[in-house]
């Protein structure tokens, strides 16, 4: 997949961002803030000027895979040209893969979208966990919310707090002390079809419908381990991964 986004949307808010590395922006006197980035320089005959996030710090980049993907080039006529006529400046956004933050759920396909992180597209790495569903190719992308590794415990009867108005609330555990029965609330409400029995080791998946592509997984949860003591029982929970259920109509070319 090698999509790109061009919007007139994106690139106003890039040249915000470009206007807070002028160290003349009377803006900023007050207060002492240094952003990376790379200064076009006229006076070596530079017609074409390109920052990605490798030069210009407003752009997201990811740490731990090392990519990024946002890039925005101005294209001038000469040296002395000081017009941006239409096309002159470009904003573009491919995808990259990305591990999850839980690393055995494997990769995803991310795109840097005004420095912020969205979700164009599970793989195929683990069909456990996706079902290769590409939002991007179908003219959408949504902000990641949630994508991490960190570890958990909710009790029997109480919730995980997620974002929008959601929470995994856990309901009872099995005698055998494998299985827990779970159920989706959204702003204190139970979510119809979302009451589902997984096993530990496992996945708790809530998909929805995004945009037009239906049965897309917008809520992730590793059940690590499951605890039936005298006085508690508690479920242990290690991968959390969220995705928003209002999604960004996009144009690609």
């Amino acid at each position: 997949m090698n999509k790109k986004i061009i919007t007139t949307t994106a690139i106003a808010g890039i040249l915000l961002l470009l206007l807070a590395v002028l160290p003349a922006s009377a803006a900023i006197q007050a207060t002492s803030v240094e952003i990376r980035g790379t200064v076009y320089n006229d006076s070596v005959g530079e017609r074409t000027t390109s920052w990605d996030a490798n030069n210009f710090a407003g752009f997201w980049y990811d740490f731990n895979d090392g990519v990024n993907s946002e890039n925005l080039t101005i294209y001038l006529d000469s040296v002395d040209d000081r017009d941006i006529g239409k096309d002159d400046l470009v904003y573009r956004s491919a995808p990259v893969s990305v591990n999850f933050g839980h690393e055995d759920w494997g990769k995803y396909d991310l795109i840097g979208f005004m420095a912020e992180k969205y979700f164009a597209a599970y793989n195929i790495t683990n069909p456990e966990v996706s079902s290769n569903k590409d939002l991007l190719s179908k003219g959408y992308i949504s902000k990641v919310l949630i994508d991490e590794d960190e570890k958990h415990t909710i009790t029997i009867g109480s919730t995980l707090p997620l974002k929008e108005g959601y929470a995994l609330k856990a309901i009872d555990i099995s005698v055998e002390d494998t299985l827990v029965r779970f159920v989706l609330l959204k702003d204190g409400e139970e979510v119809s079809g979302s009451d589902e029995i997984v096993d530990k080791s496992n996945n708790y998946v809530y998909e929805k419908k995004i945009g037009s592509v239906s049965d897309v997984p917008i809520i992730i949860v590793h059940i690590e381990s499951v605890f039936h003591g005298t006085e508690t029982d508690a479920v242990f929970i290690r991968g959390v991964f969220q995705i928003s259920e209002n999604p960004i109509e996009i144009k690609h070319t």
